[in-house]
């Protein structure tokens, strides 16, 4: 069993370990790439199933496509950060393809950030400005009908976005308190 002291060294080791650190993050990484995987399936497969809001399986498509693209170039960059631990390293080098290149990417990854915020926020009122659609077509009303795997899948995924969210904010919020209390930080 912990005591309050050897679970406040234990996480200061793991902060400060990077290796353990960047097997972890390399691991939830990949696990957050099946969620746009399924989004991308289900938006394909039911492109044509939600008359009443047709920009719910477009929404899944499109977000689920930038969305593999932003977790693969985190995974990629989570990957050569053993390479460059910093951007300081390319100019010392003196390589300016390294930090032309880094510039413009980080550029292209705000914008694609930038792009998936709103994404999800228009995502947000096609689904839930429609909740509880009917699931099946009516004979007089055709077109008034929202297939219920897509709009299931649409919901659960706004769910898990929220949640992740939240569990990051209460992170951040833990971490934060641990330094305040504790005085924890990684001493280099």
């Amino acid at each position: 069993m912990f005591t309050n002291s050897s679970y406040v060294k234990l996480v200061a080791h793991l902060k400060c370990s990077t290796s353990s650190v960047a097997v972890v993050v390399t691991v939830l990484l990949a696990l957050f790439s099946i969620l746009p995987l399924l989004m991308m399936i289900i938006g394909v497969q039911y492109l044509q199933e939600c008359p009443k809001e047709p920009n719910i399986p477009l929404y899944l498509l499109i977000g689920g496509a930038f969305g593999l693209i932003k977790v693969g170039t985190l995974l990629y960059h989570q990957m050569r950060r053993h390479r460059y631990e910093r951007l300081d390293d390319a100019l010392a080098d003196g390589d300016i393809d390294e930090l032309w290149s880094s510039t413009s990417t980080k550029v292209t990854e705000y914008a694609l950030t930038i792009f998936l915020l709103v994404w999800f926020g228009m995502g947000n009122y096609w689904v839930l400005h429609i909740y509880r659609p009917r699931y099946e077509p009516l004979l007089r009303e055709p077109n008034n009908y929202c297939d219920k795997t897509v709009y299931t899948f649409s919901l659960i995924h706004l769910l898990v976005c929220y949640g992740v969210i939240g569990l990051w904010v209460i992170e951040v919020i833990c971490l934060a308190l641990c330094v305040r209390v504790f005085g924890l930080w990684c001493k280099k």
